[in-house]
């Protein structure tokens, strides 16, 4: 059933990966921006023939459903997300470290005035909705139990707009 909105492919990742990237993403001193500065540290890009499954998201005012999910190292999920909140909501599959300072990016853009639609961004393991709409995000979970899903908007996290990833069997990512 083909699915109406946008794809965005995003890239294995690792959380040494990520680290390195989050290091070398932004020369020494840069101020907080939210260009791609984020460190999602991504390899090659997942194709459709790629995509083990589907799982459907549902983006309400300030929670996911379903709010954990089960995947297998190294699997490529394609994530169908629909916001039905009133509110613009962010997506994004990554690690708890990188979703804080996310989180701290999108503060600092408030603090200096950024409305939330100019925080609306799709890149990398991360895709925004605005009310009603749906979009696709595949991503390759190389470790489960180091990455969560949570929309980092300011206030939405601390809100309970986040959600576990567990590995197939296991227990909650850190």
């Amino acid at each position: 059933m083909p699915v109406a909105g946008r794809t965005l492919f995003a890239r294995a990742f690792t959380p040494v990966a990520l680290a390195a990237a989050a290091f070398l993403a932004a020369p020494a001193g840069a101020a907080p921006g939210h260009d791609d500065g984020h460190g999602h540290g991504h390899d090659a890009e997942p194709t459709a023939a790629q995509i083990d499954r589907t799982i459907e998201i549902e983006a309400s005012d300030m929670a996911f459903t379903p709010d954990a999910i089960e995947v297998a190292a190294g699997e490529t999920i394609r994530f169908v997300v629909t916001n039905t909140g009133a509110v613009l909501h962010e997506f994004a599959v990554d690690t708890p470290a990188s979703h804080e300072a996310h989180r701290d990016e999108m503060r600092a853009m408030m603090a200096d005035g950024a409305t939330m639609a100019e925080m609306a961004h799709d890149h990398g393991s991360v895709i925004s909705l605005e009310p009603g709409e749906t979009a696709e995000l595949v991503v390759t979970v190389e470790d489960p139990a180091a990455v969560e899903i949570a929309c980092n908007l300011p206030g939405h996290y601390e809100a309970g707009m986040h959600g576990a990833i567990r590995p197939t069997g296991g227990e909650a990512g850190s």
